[in-house]
């Protein structure tokens, strides 16, 4: 069931963040920049607080290691590469797909399709990676949300702006 409802989370984070990105409003056709940006920060602070308060393991294929912040470092840098290596397609797919189109507020769009690729990345490192530790998962997982949230906000405001 953890595993279940931990896709469904990302799934469902993806899916709000994409329609509020992609989708224009009925009455102005514009995207919803606001409510992307919203729920951009909202995501972003959800994994990491789900993450560090719910975790399971998988008897047989988990490990955990020490609490410690030296801990928490030394395995955090193969996570973060792969979750932000992944998150940077949908991010650059987004870039594509909305360039020269986005009148106003390009800084949280841009942060809002980095989120929304953070979140693939987060859900790929749900079925990938075999550490079960709170403190990585909310952290290090939840952290690519908010890293790829940056990425995109200084990234792509030039490639999205009229």
């Amino acid at each position: 069931p953890y595993v279940a409802a931990a896709a469904l989370a990302w799934l469902a984070a993806i899916a709000t963040i994409g329609v509020l990105a992609f989708v224009p409003s009925p009455s102005t056709s514009l995207p919803r920049a606001r409510l992307a940006g919203i729920a951009t920060v909202v995501t972003g602070v959800f994994f990491i607080v789900l993450g560090l308060l719910w975790t399971e393991s998988a008897p047989g294929h988990s490990h955990s290691y020490g609490t410690g912040a030296g801990e928490v470092l030394r395995y955090a840098p193969y996570c973060l590469s792969v979750g932000t290596a992944t998150s940077l397609v949908p991010l650059a797919l987004g870039a594509l797909l909305l360039r020269r189109t986005v009148p106003i507020e390009t800084m949280r769009m841009g942060a809002a399709l980095g989120a929304l690729g953070g979140c693939l990345g987060g859900l790929l490192l749900h079925f990938h990676c075999d550490i079960a530790e709170p403190t990585h998962f909310g952290l290090v997982h939840g952290g690519v949300v908010v890293l790829a949230a940056g990425l995109g906000a200084l990234l792509l405001p030039r490639r999205l702006a009229i």
